[in-house]
């Protein structure tokens, strides 16, 4: 069975455990989902917990703002694997941002942290390469206050994080299989 992005990173040690407990993880969990009903069109908004609503005015501010944002069928909470089977994981978005800049989204709950870069790298390399030119990685932090931060992972870094991404597989590879 091929690893997730996040176990990759997580064992060997590039992600900070410290802050990955059951209610950060359910929290995200909750805002992931009701993020993707509110962009397919599907959400019922009487359901949504007052503990995240906050969380969705982010989310809507940040489409607004970067309007027009599109999402075609497919590009919400995209499972892949790598072209090599190598490694697996679902990124939130792909599509256009501000009308014509393509974008590969990653919603985060949680505040900034330097990994971030490196997944959201891990996941350009779930896409077919004819995709991947002039892609913007973007991570999307939402607040429950109604804030979000947005924080581009600049395209000339693509090769550095993809870099450090492979050797964290192979060092994920290596511990558990000897190759």
């Amino acid at each position: 069975m091929t690893p997730s992005v996040t176990e990759v990173l997580t064992e060997v040690g590039l992600i900070d455990t410290r802050w990955f407990n059951e209610e950060a993880r359910d929290r995200g969990s909750r805002v992931h989902k009701v993020c993707q009903l509110w962009d397919e069109r599907d959400l019922d908004s009487t359901t949504v917990d007052d503990s995240i609503i906050g969380y969705l005015d982010a989310y809507k501010k940040f489409l607004i703002d970067f309007a027009p944002v599109t999402w075609p069928p497919g590009g919400i909470e995209c499972p892949g694997t790598d072209f090599n089977g190598q490694y697996h994981g679902t990124f939130d978005r792909l599509g256009l941002v501000q009308g014509d800049i393509a974008t590969l989204l990653d919603i985060k709950t949680g505040a900034p942290a330097p990994w971030h870069a490196i997944q959201t790298a891990a996941y350009v390399g779930l896409l077919p390469k004819a995709k991947t030119w002039r892609l913007q990685r973007m991570a999307l932090y939402l607040s429950g206050d109604g804030t979000y931060k947005s924080v581009i992972h600049p395209l000339i870094t693509l090769l550095r994080d993809t870099a450090v991404f492979t050797a964290a597989l192979t060092l994920y590879r290596w511990r558990h299989y000897g190759s």
